[in-house]
């Protein structure tokens, strides 16, 4: 069986390679090559672009069903093999995806939409509501919350306490970060995802100041640092992050706030993002969405 790749991530070697399979879902697989923690992904076409990923020209219906941990993959001149069961993706016409911020327009003060955030926050707190997600978004910034578990009291105090330290440029003695890391259940804790939205929020925030440059690249540097505390999967995504590199679907709505799109605009690209895996998208967006009010002179929450 043939497929061409759509797009592939920045992430994904020019170079000839040798993998194998590290992790198999129905819609995507992890390879590792060699020792390397950061892994590369195989998604079908309904998956979004990421910055390690390969996204196939996969019938309705597809799965990888059947591949198997540990099977080898070679990648020669362009044709990525996977020996059992037999597949080949055709790399060589594929789009890259690549984060580019430098067509971005944001006032220089580096200030998010109030009306697109507040459109935004609403849904996804509706769509958590729905589907009954470990927390609700508003529950992490309410102080006065009866928290229904162990785990929502301490992510609403570490994302308080990120808050803060962020909006004071601290990364010093900032046990924050450490106690996100890792947080939750699953393959992605909800404290990661909810760290990738927020470096997403955080680069959409920069503007013209050096200093919030400087902070950022800091913080990068601080979580890679504990990385060791949660999953190779998670951390992937934390790596990428770190570098600006995100999915095609963080991305597109973190622009879609910032550039005040309208409500069509903000639905349907905050549905594609909370959509994401059983409730990775929807943590993730809620990272974004409280990095964005991140520097702020009047927060909007």
């Amino acid at each position: 069986m043939v497929h061409n790749a759509i797009t592939m991530g920045y992430a994904i070697p020019e170079n000839d390679f040798e993998a194998r399979i590290h992790s198999v879902f129905d819609s995507a697989v992890n390879i590792r090559i060699g020792t390397n923690r950061d892994l590369l992904t195989i998604v079908t076409s309904t998956g979004t672009d990421l910055p390690q990923g390969i996204r196939i020209d996969s019938p309705e219906g597809f799965t990888f069903y059947g591949f198997q941990k540990n099977e080898e993959i070679f990648c020669q001149a362009g044709i990525l093999t996977i020996t059992k069961p037999p597949m080949q993706i055709d790399l060589r016409k594929a789009t890259r995806w690549h984060c580019d911020f430098s067509g971005f327009s944001l006032d220089p003060e580096g200030t998010a939409s109030t009306r697109s955030w507040n459109l935004v926050w609403k849904l996804l707190n509706d769509h958590q509501k729905v589907k009954g997600t470990e927390f609700l978004a508003s529950e992490l910034i309410d102080p006065s919350f009866n928290y229904s578990s162990r785990l929502n009291q301490r992510l609403s105090v570490a994302i308080s306490g990120l808050l803060k330290a962020t909006n004071q440029f601290t990364i010093r003695n900032n046990d924050f970060i450490s106690d996100l890391i890792g947080l939750g259940s699953g393959l992605t804790p909800t404290g990661d995802d909810l760290l990738v939205g927020f470096l997403a929020g955080l680069r959409y925030k920069l503007g013209v100041s050096s200093v919030r440059r400087d902070y950022l690249n800091d913080l990068g540097i601080r979580i890679l640092s504990l990385s060791s505390q949660t999953t190779d999967i998670s951390f992937t995504y934390l790596f990428h992050a770190t570098k600006g590199q995100f999915s095609r679907s963080i991305f597109d709505l973190a622009n879609a706030i910032c550039n005040n799109a309208d409500s069509s605009k903000l639905y349907e690209t905050t549905s594609l993002a909370i959509q994401v895996g059983h409730s990775s998208g929807s943590d993730t967006v809620t990272g974004l969405m409280l990095g964005l009010t991140a520097w702020d002179e009047e927060s909007i929450i």
